[in-house]
């Protein structure tokens, strides 16, 4: 009994592994270009309509108009490519969320394609498989998306030493799956610690 009790633990510990969070504010930044091109194309019409020669004035509203159009656009495109850091946090920890909830519906299945119906539990053997084959590519994959998000301007460097800890801690538990299993200390302690600090307190959690 004293073995399977450490082995359930051990298993619960691995679906434990992530955490959570959500989405970004894309329509605010489109809902603001619409009034600045609406406001651009309301200051052309009354040019067109000051002046004397009716077709020069339609002529300069038109190029005035898609000028603002196109500095709209241009400044969208520019917000869009970065993330505030409360965007940046409640989509990482989306991420993260996602990937706990994956490696826990994966485990649920391996377990119940693997354990002997009659009660004998899984085994280190199985615990070891679930961490090389679910867990530790489902981590890879998490902190691939990660990389992916945009930064917040000026904070690439703490943002970037999270980054490389989950990498760096990620790439020794798939060389030694067994950091996994052999002790109490979470394999990922110095990145959860990052990570939490930064406002992710959703990731590198097991």
């Amino acid at each position: 009994m004293g073995e399977r009790l450490k082995i359930t633990l051990v298993l619960l510990a691995l679906v434990a592994m992530v955490g959570a969070g959500c989405g970004s504010d894309d329509e605010t930044t489109s809902s603001g270009s619409g009034s600045a091109s609406s406001g651009s194309a309301s200051e052309s019409n009354g040019s067109a309509n000051g002046s004397g020669d009716s077709e020069s004035g339609s002529g300069d509203s038109e190029s005035s108009s898609e000028g603002s159009e196109s500095s709209s656009g241009d400044s969208a495109d520019e917000e869009g490519s970065t993330l505030t850091k409360a965007e940046f946090v409640t989509q990482g920890n989306q991420i993260c969320m996602e990937t706990r909830d994956e490696i826990g519906s994966e485990i649920e299945g391996f377990l119940k394609e693997n354990t002997d119906p009659s009660g004998t539990g899984a085994g280190l053997k199985e615990a070891r498989e679930i961490a090389e084959d679910i867990v530790i590519p489902h981590f890879k994959t998490q902190n691939e998306e990660l990389r992916e998000l945009a930064i917040p301007a000026g904070e690439e460097a703490e943002v970037e030493a999270i980054f490389d800890r989950l990498e760096s801690e990620t790439d020794a538990a798939e060389a030694d799956a067994g950091v996994l299993l052999g002790s109490s200390v979470s394999p990922f302690l110095a990145a959860r610690k990052l990570a939490s600090k930064y406002g992710l307190n959703k990731c590198g959690r097991i």
